[in-house]
Order: structure tokens, then C-alpha cells, then sequence
């Protein structure tokens, strides 16, 4: 069954994380973070699909490499954040050109409205992978939750180097990110619906719970109102 889920996490240096570590890992490729020297090799990393960097119109082309050393290179604070990571489930029940195209569409949304740059990786379990994980559980392969998904590494500035605080302060970051959940919403739907799939919401469980409950409230006042009438 469908499931709507989109998460952000930040990739910050004060935790230990690494811009060209957390691309390459995402990427299943093989990177060398210029400040180290040290090789971040994920080549071996089943399940990677598809990549892309995307960028603003205008901007040279720009390698994995070259594009995330910038980054660590850029930041200077020892408690910087390097880049945020949006993580996107992808329905099976799409054709896999479907998936990659929502991908796209949603990378180059996210683009556009920051002005940053992004790395999308996508990953799709094999179905070897689904077979061993479901051996491994004693379940069946149907019941293996690994969906596909997106990555999608943006760094934390524009392309004219300026922080996007609209995202890193707290008031505005908080609608800011239910404007992204809520993009990634319409793009599913606009899917999944026309191939007789039921819609996904982008709101939280709790959130959908507290809102059906104040809509049969409302049935139950209208209802109880028609039959007063009477």
C-alpha cells in the first residue's frame, strides 16, 4: 500500500557528519573529501537506481565531487550545517519512470523556490534484497517495508552564497516545510489517483485522527440539528 512520507534531516559537522561522506553514501559512489584526503567509497552499495544534480538555470556543470568539497570548503564554523537531506518514499505501485520523474519534478520545485543546488540519488531495493531481508525475517517478501525512496542532499546556501534562512529559522522553517510536505502531496496524488489509488496525505497521523474526529462531530451536530427540525 501507498505511503506518504517525506523527512528532512540536517547534515551538520557538530555531529560528525560530512557533506562529501553523507553524497557519497547516498550516491553509492566514490568521493574524496579534499580537506582529508580521506576516500568515501559506497560503490559496493546495492539498490542505487538514479542521479542527478540539479541546479539553478545558468550554473556550470558541477560534479558530486566537486560540488559537496565546495560545501565543506565553504563552511568554515566547527558546528556548521553542511547540507539538509530530504528523504522521499516512493509508492511501488508507480512505474519506476514514474518515480524518477516525481523525483525530478520535485528536485527542480525545491531548486527553484531556494535558488540552492541538490543532488538527487535514488534507490530501489532489488529484488534479491527484498528476498534476503525477507528470508532473514521469516516473512514474506510482500511484507518487507523497504519502499523505494529519493534522497534528495540541498545545501544550505544559495548560489550567491547567502544561508537560506527562510528554512533555518525556526517560525518560518516550521511553514516552510509543511509547504514542501504539501507539495510532495499534490505530486503523489496527481499520480496515484488517476490510476484508481486512494489519495495520501502529507498531514501526521495525529493530525489526521484530530481531524476526523472534529468532522464527525460536525455530521454528528448537523444530523442531530435536521432531526430537531423535525
Amino acid at each position: 500500500m501507498a505511503i506518504y512520507r517525506l523527512e528532512v534531516k540536517m547534515v551538520q559537522r557538530s555531529h560528525g557528519h560530512s557533506a562529501v561522506a553523507a553524497a557519497a553514501y547516498r550516491g553509492c559512489s566514490r568521493l574524496i573529501d579534499e580537506q582529508t584526503g580521506e576516500i568515501q567509497d559506497y560503490t559496493r552499495k546495492e539498490g542505487h537506481a538514479y542521479n542527478e544534480i540539479i541546479q539553478p538555470v545558468g550554473c556550470e556543470p558541477i560534479t558530486s565531487n566537486e560540488l559537496w568539497n565546495k560545501v565543506e570548503n565553504d563552511e568554515t564554523k566547527i558546528n556548521a550545517s553542511l547540507a539538509r537531506d530530504f528523504l522521499l518514499t516512493l509508492p511501488r505501485e508507480l512505474p519506476s519512470s514514474v518515480r524518477k520523474q516525481l523525483s525530478i519534478d520535485f528536485t527542480e520545485w525545491l531548486v527553484e523556490r531556494y535558488n540552492v543546488q541538490a543532488e538527487l540519488n535514488i534507490h530501489e531495493p532489488t529484488v534479491e534484497q527484498r528476498a534476503k531481508n525477507a528470508s532473514a525475517r521469516c516473512v514474506p517478501v510482500d511484507d518487507i517495508p523497504e519502499q523505494p525512496h529519493a534522497h534528495i542532499l540541498v545545501s544550505t546556501r544559495d548560489v550567491f552564497g547567502k544561508k537560506i534562512r527562510v528554512l533555518a529559522d525556526k517560525k518560518s522553517g516550521r511553514e516552510e516545510i509543511k509547504e514542501i510536505r504539501k507539495k510532495w502531496e499534490i505530486l503523489l496524488n496527481e499520480q496515484l489517483v488517476p490510476r484508481g489509488f486512494p489519495p495520501l496525505s502529507c498531514e501526521t497521523k495525529e493530525t489526521q485522527d484530530t481531524l476526523a474526529a472534529e468532522e464527525a462531530k460536525r455530521i454528528l451536530a448537523v444530523a442531530a440539528k435536521e432531526i430537531s427540525k423535525d
